[in-house]
This record gives structure tokens, C-alpha cells and sequence, in this order.
């Protein structure tokens, strides 16, 4: 459960660079 969201949250921050 954590490492699916984990994928999902990786993609985002490198799609979105903000932190």
C-alpha cells in the first residue's frame, strides 16, 4: 500500500518540481 502510493507521489513531484 505505502509503495503504491509512493510510486505515484514520486512521478508527481518529478512532473511537478516544486518541493
Amino acid at each position: 500500500m505505502r509503495i503504491s502510493l509512493d510510486t505515484g507521489n514520486w512521478k508527481i513531484m518529478l512532473s511537478v518540481p516544486g518541493k
